[in-house]
C-alpha cells in the first residue's frame, strides 16, 4: 500500500486484512518511558474511565451475565489493568488477565491484580479450553502474527463463549478519507481489521459474529486536543490543562469497531 515512519503496509486481496512489516515491535519496550506520550495518555487513568467501562460491562452482559463465579473472564493485553480492576469492584465473575509488554506490567503493578506477563499463545498451551468470556479491547491490532493470535484465542474459549473485541476500522470511511496518515498507522499497529477481515477471521478459527458496530466513547477534552495535535503519536509536547481533562463528551468517528463473536 504503503510506506509510514519506515513501516510499510500491505494488504491481502483475499480476506483485505492490512498488516505492516519492517520494524521493530514497538510494544514490548523496556519502560513506561520508552512509549512516546500521546501512548502514555492513553494508558493513564481519565475521569471517564469508570463511566466508558461501566457502558463496555453493559455491552458484555447484553450477551451474557458476569455476576457468577462460575463465569471465567479473561482479559487479553490487560494494559495498565483498567477493565480487571473494575469488575472485581462490581461484578463477581473469575478474572484473569495478560498482558505481554514488561514495561507496562512494571510500571502498573498488574501482578497485584493478578494479571501475568504472558502471551496469549503461551496461555493457550497453558490452559486450553478454559474461559466463557474473553475481552480484546484495542489489542488485535497489535500482534505481529495476525492468524496465530486469532488461533489462540480459538484454543482458550469454551463452546458457548463470546469474544469481545474492539479494533480500529481499516476499512471504514475515516481511514479511506485519511489514508496514510490516519493516526491508527503507527509503530504500534500491525494488523488492521475491517468487516470483511474480522469476519473471516471469526469463520476461520470456529466463531460466528453476532454483532459489528460502533459504539461511542467519552472522552475529555484533554486528551482529544492532544490526539489533534498529535496525529501519529510521536510528539514530546502537552497540550490542555486541568480544566480540559475535567471536560469529556462521547464520540463515535465510525472508525472503530465493535465485535462479539460467539463460540460455536
Amino acid at each position: 500500500m504503503f510506506e509510514v515512519g519506515g513501516h510499510i503496509y500491505w494488504r491481502c486481496t483475499g480476506c483485505t486484512l492490512v498488516f505492516a512489516s519492517g520494524h521493530v515491535n514497538a510494544n514490548f519496550r523496556a519502560s513506561i518511558e520508552d512509549y512516546e506520550p500521546a501512548y502514555r495518555r492513553y494508558l493513564e487513568d481519565d475521569i471517564v474511565d469508570a463511566s466508558n467501562l461501566d457502558d463496555l460491562i453493559e455491552w458484555i452482559e447484553s450477551h451474557v451475565s458476569l455476576r457468577s463465579p462460575e463465569i471465567r473472564l479473561l482479559d487479553v493485553g490487560s494494559g495498565t489493568g483498567k477493565l480487571i480492576r473494575r469488575l472485581s469492584q462490581v461484578r463477581h465473575c473469575t478474572l484473569s488477565g495478560i498482558e505481554p509488554s514488561v514495561g507496562l506490567f512494571k510500571a502498573y503493578d498488574l501482578a497485584s491484580h493478578g494479571i501475568e506477563a504472558i502471551t496469549l499463545r503461551e496461555l493457550a498451551a497453558r490452559d486450553p479450553i478454559a474461559y466463557d468470556v474473553v475481552t480484546v479491547l484495542d489489542v488485535i491490532e497489535h500482534a505481529p502474527d495476525a492468524g496465530d493470535f486469532v488461533h489462540a484465542l480459538a484454543r482458550v474459549t469454551r463452546p458457548g463463549s463470546f469474544v469481545f473485541l474492539t479494533t480500529p476500522n481499516v476499512g471504514g470511511p475515516l481511514a479511506r478519507l485519511l489514508g496514510r496518515h490516519w493516526h491508527h498507522y503507527n509503530a504500534y499497529h500491525f494488523s488492521l481489521y475491517g468487516t470483511q477481515a474480522i469476519a473471516e477471521a471469526a469463520r476461520r478459527n470456529g466463531f460466528r459474529v453476532v454483532s459489528a458496530a460502533y459504539r461511542s466513547k467519552r472522552v475529555s477534552l484533554s486528551y482529544l486536543l492532544n490526539r489533534v495535535m498529535d496525529p501519529q503519536l510521536g510528539g514530546r509536547r502537552e497540550y490542555g490543562n486541568r480544566f480540559l481533562s475535567r471536560l469529556a463528551i462521547p464520540l463515535n468517528f465510525g472508525d472503530v469497531l465493535s465485535v462479539v463473536w460467539h463460540r460455536t
